[in-house]
């Protein structure tokens, strides 16, 4: 069923149901028969839409099944919505009004507001398919949906509408290339072996062993060769277990210009979450913006695989420079109390505020690897000395 938005609108049933019940009167009193007949023919067609009105409004709904439709920037999907006819007469005049945010269009439907004719036979459903195309990253849902419901001969009409369709389309961010990924990227483990290891921290090393010819040249330890008397290679802390953390932190006031970086962003983050689930990395993102009801800030727990890549796309179509902003530290203090492993932490820092440097500068000292988005897409590591890498 579907609420009323409105009573029964019209003004000319009312005129034939007054105008009718006069002539119907005078007629009895002059005793004229065609006068009578064209009396109670306007009287029908005063009543009849009311009741066939009332009467369809008991037996119309929409059937509000949850639907979730997926899609990245560019792609097409298809969203369905069914009705409901279940009494003996058919809707044969019936106009289907919804609005979706620009995020994305309907190529089915030419224009906004959109609109769509329905008829409905009786005892039937019946689906209308929405050809969707994504535009812009971000969640949409479909509101003000309401049909407007007319009489067979368009004397009358009611409007009926609902305030919660179960219909979302999740546009994610589009992957853009970020320049310097070479130092993340995993090597993906095949039949060969290897003599060092697959997932390394070059910048670590904590010890020697005996030089294989495999082993290249630039990790050789000279001093510790000189000491023994043979070529010794450098050992380096492994990195297989670090946790990649994608920390975003937004102006507290939205500055100018924001919007447009963190869509720049969030595409890169998007890139780089892809490597992590190829590489069955465990990742986590934090934003500082917060919803009603959903704490004082936004986090995806660790997780990896292809499941954790949704979560981690959904996560980023919800991001929203409107949403309520919380202060940096309160992130800072979630990440230090989870710190229990070592981390590659990414950060977006839109504020600029000394604290978010400082804390960058004490991970790097922990062991952590702490790297920065810059602006125009560079992976550049924090407590080594930058370089600006060219693709």
């Amino acid at each position: 069923m579907m609420g009323r938005g409105s009573g029964i609108a019209s003004t000319i049933i009312d005129g034939f149901v007054w105008f009718g019940g006069a002539l119907l009167i005078f007629s009895l009193l002059i005793g004229q028969s065609l006068l009578f007949f064209a009396a109670a023919f306007l009287l029908v067609l005063g009543v009849y839409p009311r009741l066939y009105l009332n009467y369809i409004v008991q037996h119309f709904g929409l059937l509000n099944d949850k639907e979730k439709l997926r899609l990245s920037q560019g792609e097409k999907g298809r969203l369905h919505l069914v009705f409901e006819n279940s009494s003996r007469l058919p809707i044969v005049n019936a106009e289907l009004f919804f609005s979706l945010d620009k995020n994305v269009t309907v190529l089915n439907i030419p224009r906004r507001p959109y609109a769509l004719h329905l008829f409905m036979p009786p005892k039937q459903t019946t689906e209308v398919t929405l050809e969707i195309e994504a535009v812009a990253r971000g969640v949409v849902k479909m509101k003000e949906l309401k049909v407007v419901v007319h009489d067979p001969l368009h004397l009358a009409s009611i409007t009926l509408s609902t305030g919660f369709v179960k219909k979302e389309i999740v546009v994610y961010p589009k992957s853009q290339a970020v320049t310097g990924l070479d130092q993340l990227i995993l090597p993906i483990e095949g039949d060969q072996t290897h003599q060092h290891s697959l997932y390394e921290d070059r910048t670590s090393p904590v010890g020697t062993r005996s030089y294989v010819p495999t082993d290249p040249i630039k990790n050789v330890h000279w001093k510790a060769s000189a000491r023994t008397g043979q070529l010794q290679t450098k050992i380096f802390d492994k990195t297989m277990g670090m946790i990649w953390t994608f920390v975003i932190f937004l102006d507290m006031y939205g500055k100018k210009g924001q919007k447009e970086r963190l869509e720049e962003e969030l595409s890169r983050v998007t890139a780089i979450c892809q490597i992590a689930q190829k590489q069955g990395v465990d990742f986590e993102l934090y934003v500082n913006t917060r919803t009603v009801g959903q704490g004082m800030f936004m986090k995806l727990p660790p997780g990896h695989g292809s499941i954790q890549l949704v979560k981690a796309m959904e996560f980023l179509a919800f991001i929203n420079t409107n949403q309520l902003k919380t202060p940096p530290p309160y992130i800072i203090r979630d990440i230090n109390q989870e710190m229990r492993q070592k981390r590659l932490i990414i950060m977006m820092d839109h504020t600029n505020q000394a604290l978010t440097s400082e804390m960058r500068q004490k991970w790097r000292k922990k062991g952590h690897r702490v790297f920065t988005l810059e602006a125009e897409g560079i992976l550049s590591p924090i407590g080594i000395r930058r370089e600006r890498y060219v693709e």
